[in-house]
């Protein structure tokens, strides 16, 4: 087996890793439904609460607790464009993947900077897989991008079917 496939990192995919890396399985667009309406239902009963016995600086506390927690989630929902606005030298770096039987081949380029690294399979940390992307990580901190769409000599199922059988409990497929 050897698949070939290509990404470039750009905003898209940076915010499909993020979002991946946070959420995990579950889907992005109903947590943050989710969470917008707890807050709403939080504030709404610290309004009723204050109204009813009156000014509290326990309640006081609450709702700054409640208004920091918010501006961490809209500063979260605006990471992944500080992430890549900072990426430097690796902003739209282009990278092209050979999938062999037990190893990773991968070639990256971008201004000024060429590379090439050979990864086997059993050193990578885990696989994640959405829609549109795989990201393979090599470690914890880092991912390397692959677009579905660019999937050459095979299909995703294919790549899919190979990290099931691979990675096992390390292999996540997120439902969106």
């Amino acid at each position: 087996m050897e698949i070939t496939a290509s990404a470039i990192y750009n905003l898209k995919a940076n915010t499909a890793l993020f979002k991946a890396s946070i959420h995990k399985r579950r889907n992005p667009k109903s947590m943050c439904f989710l969470l917008i309406a707890w807050d709403i239902l939080v504030v709404f009963f610290l309004l009723f609460t204050w109204s009813l016995w009156g000014y509290s600086e326990d309640l006081l506390s609450l709702f700054i607790v409640i208004v920091i927690l918010n501006g961490m989630h809209v500063y979260i929902h605006f990471l992944p464009n500080i992430r890549y606005k900072r990426s430097g030298s690796l902003k739209d770096a282009q990278n092209t993947y050979v999938f062999k039987d037990d190893e990773l081949l991968v070639t990256s380029s971008s201004t000024g900077i060429t590379g090439t690294s050979c990864i086997k399979y059993s050193s990578v940390y885990k696989v994640m897989e959405t829609n549109e992307y795989f990201f393979v990580f090599p470690n914890k901190l880092s991912a390397f991008i692959v677009d579905k769409a660019t999937i050459q000599g095979g299909s995703a199922e294919d790549l899919s079917r190979k990290f099931a059988t691979v990675f096992g409990k390390q292999y996540i497929r997120c439902r969106y």
